[in-house]
């Protein structure tokens, strides 16, 4: 694992990762046979045999005319559609009742039938997630394969050299491993000829690889609680897509239900939690002080999704502000493994009344800092930290604050005091 610092990411209150750039093998089918559920409006004869078999278990055509005053013959019309959605199915002279399927079916006010259409296949062979884009295909994905080319390779996993295309999807469709996105999928049939899952253009004899993109991406959580993965495909574009052999395109993606790929980001993006990791970060965002060397670490806490509290003493946050640093200010951190490098945002966090201290000053200074007139609210803000935190008085004074106005180079700030202070106005 390697960190190193950059500028702290952009977050909202919704992101749980921020992918900076991840290498992503995937390989897609696009326009595949399949076989998907297409919703119909229930009749109010089908709602009414559905609710007569919830009732009395089954649904028998003597029952059924006796309540209706319809003839028997006319169970079989209003059932048909029901049997084919495998919520009734036939049992001696009437039908009997699915009861999960009978609810659901009712909840929904529609009933599935299994209708012959097309869909977008797209398979991240590194962590296993197969993604099924039923309804319209293409989408991004028409973008992937129109203008982006793959900028590396990546080895295919031998399971999958030698598997069928609608074999291989078809089982994880029917074992549900299958992400669907749009509409609901239930099979894939298999042609007389089935063609192979993948073939590598390759003829060398050395193991098939599959197209490798780079991507970024950033993951938020949804108010349902589902993660929402927004990506961007980038790198080289196609020939015939754009002019110049190193011309370079970038293709928005979905890829929300790539469950194994997106905890991988998330494991990054909590590496945090290990001691070791926390004193590598420590290392790389508060570098050896010439003389001094590195301010002591105290703990580290989850702030957030994304973000963390690097917990400090009176005795750092002080080597801290001797340096010229912002005790305040954001701090963004790269973790990056083999595959994929995550950015999060670092904060220092007070630890002791010492440390407390130093930052009411840092709070005082950016007040200033957004005030229209400072040297007018300097002596009452500094009041104001000094009542709530007495022991730290000493470092709440207007002189205290001026010095570290000057010290963390807000140089213009000092000016408007001087100028107040030199020439005042009536």
């Amino acid at each position: 694992m390697k960190l190193w610092s950059v500028d702290a990411p952009q977050t909202g209150p919704d992101t749980v990762a921020v992918v900076a750039e991840a290498l992503v093998p995937l390989m897609y089918w696009r326009g595949v046979p399949v076989q998907v559920t297409e919703p119909r409006e229930l009749t109010v004869l089908e709602r009414f045999v559905l609710e007569m078999g919830l009732s009395l278990g089954s649904v028998e055509p003597a029952d059924f005319a006796e309540v209706t005053s319809l003839p028997p013959s006319v169970l079989a019309g209003a059932a048909w559609r029901l049997v084919a959605a495998g919520v009734l199915f036939p049992q001696r002279n009437g039908y009997g009742v699915e009861h999960s399927g009978a609810e659901r079916t009712l909840r929904r006010q529609a009933v599935a039938r299994v209708v012959d259409a097309a869909a977008d296949f797209v398979l991240l062979p590194r962590s296993g997630d197969l993604l099924a884009f039923g309804g319209v295909p293409g989408g991004w994905l028409r973008g992937l394969d129109q203008k982006l080319g793959a900028d590396k390779r990546a080895p295919l996993p031998a399971p999958l050299a030698g598997a069928r295309r609608a074999e291989y999807l078809g089982e994880r469709v029917r074992a549900g491993t299958a992400a669907c996105l749009g509409t609901e999928i239930v099979d894939v049939p298999a042609p007389v000829e089935d063609m192979p899952l993948y073939t590598d253009a390759r003829q060398d004899g050395k193991p098939p690889t599959c197209p490798a993109y780079r991507c970024r991406a950033q993951v938020r959580r949804s108010p349902t609680g589902d993660l929402q993965v927004d990506a961007v495909f980038m790198g080289r574009a196609r020939r015939g897509a754009q002019q110049g052999d190193d011309a370079k395109t970038e293709i928005e993606a979905d890829l929300s239900g790539a469950e194994a790929l997106t905890n991988g980001w998330l494991a990054l993006t909590a590496a945090l939690r290990h001691d070791e990791v926390q004193q590598d970060a420590w290392h790389v965002l508060v570098p050896p002080q010439a003389g001094v060397g590195t301010p002591p670490l105290n703990r580290v806490s989850r702030r957030g999704p994304v973000e963390w509290n690097l917990h400090i003493g009176g005795a750092a946050a002080a080597a801290l502000c001797a340096d010229g640093r912002s005790l305040t200010q954001p701090m963004g951190l790269a973790v990056a493994d083999e595959e994929a490098v995550v950015e999060v945002v670092c904060w220092f966090f007070p630890d002791d009344d010492h440390a407390r201290g130093l930052f009411a000053r840092e709070e005082i200074v950016h007040r200033l800092l957004s005030s229209p007139e400072p040297a007018g609210v300097i002596t009452a803000a500094c009041r104001e930290a000094a009542d709530r935190l007495p022991t730290s008085a000493p470092l709440l004074t207007p002189h205290a604050v001026r010095e570290r106005v000057w010290q963390l180079g807000h140089y213009q700030l000092i000016y408007l005091f001087r100028e107040t202070e030199d020439f005042p106005h009536d």
